[in-house]
């Protein structure tokens, strides 16, 4: 777990790193009387996006992995029937979606990956302590509305059309 969490604080730095660089930019640009340019979408999409993905796959390794003690089976059998509902996700919003569907599908499926995970964790804890711990509490709160906001995200972003007049 502890592992888990180090790459997970690597990739948030390396999110906040990129965002930085994007708001000072301009502002460093226009100090040294260069030609005005603006970041918007696209370049978050392509520079957050790589970060953030593997970030929600590692929450959810993290949530189900013991402290010092995980091994990859343990983790696998624990896990597996989370990854095929995921995997469902993609396939049916594939089915269902014809417009970007597979990105859709992928955001939908990391959602719930994170949230499945956070449950499975959750169950697993309270009936080897018959209680569920503050620590336990807070850490699903936090996962599930990660994960709660990357299905908002997702599905917000695909709401928008982006219209250009010449």
């Amino acid at each position: 777990r502890d592992t888990f969490i180090r790459l997970n604080n690597i990739f948030v730095l390396s999110a906040a790193a990129t965002i930085l660089l994007a708001i000072l930019y301009p502002i460093i640009m226009q100090m040294l009387q260069q030609p005005s340019i603006t970041v918007g979408a696209p370049y978050y999409n392509q520079m957050i996006l790589p970060l953030m993905v593997p970030l929600v796959i590692m929450a959810g390794f993290a949530t189900s992995t013991p402290w010092q003690q995980g091994t990859w089976r343990n983790l696998s059998r624990a896990l597996w029937p989370m990854a095929a509902i995921s995997f469902a996700c993609v396939v049916i919003g594939l089915a269902i979606f014809e417009r970007e569907a597979l990105l859709m599908s992928a955001g939908v499926a990391l959602g719930v990956w994170l949230i499945g995970a956070t449950a499975a964790s959750v169950m697993r804890s309270y009936r080897i302590h018959k209680k569920l711990t503050r620590a336990v509490a807070a850490y699903a709160c936090g996962h599930i509305a990660f994960g709660i906001l990357v299905i908002g995200i997702t599905f917000s972003g695909l709401q928008k059309t982006t219209v250009e007049l010449a």
